[in-house]
Parts: structure tokens; C-alpha cells; sequence
């Protein structure tokens, strides 16, 4: 784990009811479970791999948005949007934004959206109007520093420095596992702010089949 001074301060907020448990499906043993907390570390991460989870993800992109298109999925991205304390009001990055589910829902309620995604099969089959939509990898994205005011993650990997980076000084990080502890790109709240270099406060709950937290570096 990188060396970096740490102060966490994240309040859990009730949980939206009912929330719906998630049967056991491999998430923790999942190949990409591997990957996540090898990329999470700041390791673990090169060419071969990134071919490796393109192409993955590319095989799943056909039959991607039917199977996943559902309000219990999509739910904690509503709720931490809604009670998260985040500014929506600015310019928001989305990484890892597959066949555009959440980008449905946060297009509408931020001022401006870039939504990125490594697998061209997912780009694909997005709607063309929740653009603009960028292939890119997210260990080294083709952004300026501090660029964006927020930026957005559900069942993505996390690249700490290029978080860290593409963020303003007061900019916020929604992390969304859709599935909770059963999603196979997982971190937990406490996983997730360890990763993470310097000072973050926020917030994290439970709605639906999910979990969210929301950071930022200015304390609320």
C-alpha cells in the first residue's frame, strides 16, 4: 500500500429499506476481485493487463445493459447522489462507465460529463446522446490536472494517483459497488480511504443490492 499521511473522518448514514442481500456468486473469488486490490495498492497494473481486462470486458458487452438495467442496481447511485453531500454543479468525470447505467443518472444533475470507459465493445453500445464518451485507460488518462470538480466510479477499478490528480482541491469521489461485497470490483469504505493519498471526509450507506461512499477533501 502507498505510503501516505492519513486523516478519515466518514460518517455511515442510515440505510435506505429494505436493503436486498446479494446471494453469494464468487465476487471475493473472482479473478477481478485479484486485480482490484493489486490496482487499489498501486501495482499490478501494465499493458498485458490492460489488454487482459479490455478484452474481457469486450465479451461481455452484447448482453451487458439487459442483464444489468434494473432500479435495485441502479439504486445506490440515486441515494449517493441524493444524500452523499456531493456538488453537483461542476465538471464530473465518470471512469469505468461500461454501457452508460449510470451515466443515465448522472448526466442530467452535473453541469458538464466526460464518461470513460477502457473496453471499446462497452462504449459500443452506448446511447450516443449521454456523450461524450472517451477510451482511455484510467492508470493514465488524457485530462489536465485538476480538471474535474467530482468523479464518479461504480464497479470500477480505483487508480489512486490518477483520482488524486484529475481532482480539484475540493472535488469529490462516488464510489458505487452495485452488488456490495458480492461485486467482483470491490473495495470497502475503509479499503477504498486507505488507498487514497492525504485528507478525505465523507460519507457511505447501503441502498438496494449496493454500497456507496462519498469523499472529499474539504471537510463537509
Amino acid at each position: 500500500m502507498a505510503e501516505y499521511a492519513l486523516t478519515v473522518s466518514i460518517e455511515e448514514l442510515p440505510n435506505v429499506e429494505p436493503v436486498v442481500e446479494t446471494p453469494d456468486r464468487g465476487g471475493p473469488a473472482h479473478r477481478m476481485r485479484t486485480v482490484t486490490n493489486e490496482v487499489a495498492s498501486g501495482s499490478g497494473w501494465d499493458s498485458d493487463r490492460a489488454r487482459e481486462v479490455g478484452s474481457f470486458f469486450d465479451s461481455l458487452a452484447p448482453e451487458w445493459t439487459a442483464k444489468r438495467q434494473d432500479q435495485q442496481r441502479n439504486l445506490p447511485v440515486v441515494d449517493a447522489l441524493s444524500r452523499g453531500g456531493v456538488e453537483l454543479e461542476t465538471n464530473w468525470l465518470e471512469l469505468g462507465c461500461g454501457t452508460g447505467s449510470a451515466t443515465t443518472i448522472l448526466k442530467p444533475q452535473v453541469n458538464n460529463l466526460v464518461a470513460v470507459d477502457l473496453s471499446a465493445g462497452m462504449l459500443a453500445q452506448t446511447p450516443p446522446e449521454l456523450g461524450p464518451f472517451v477510451q482511455a485507460d484510467a492508470s493514465s488518462l488524457p485530462f489536465q490536472d485538476k480538471q474535474f470538480g467530482g468523479v464518479m466510479l461504480m464497479n470500477m477499478f480505483l487508480f489512486p494517483a490518477e483520482i488524486d490528480r484529475i481532482l480539484d482541491d475540493i472535488g469529490w469521489l462516488v464510489w458505487v459497488n452495485s452488488r456490495a461485497e458480492q461485486t467482483p470490483i470491490h473495495l470497502s469504505p475503509s479499503a477504498l480511504v486507505e488507498a487514497l493519498p492525504g485528507e478525505w471526509f465523507g460519507y457511505s450507506s447501503r441502498a438496494g443490492t449496493g454500497l456507496w461512499v462519498t469523499l472529499t477533501r474539504k471537510r463537509p
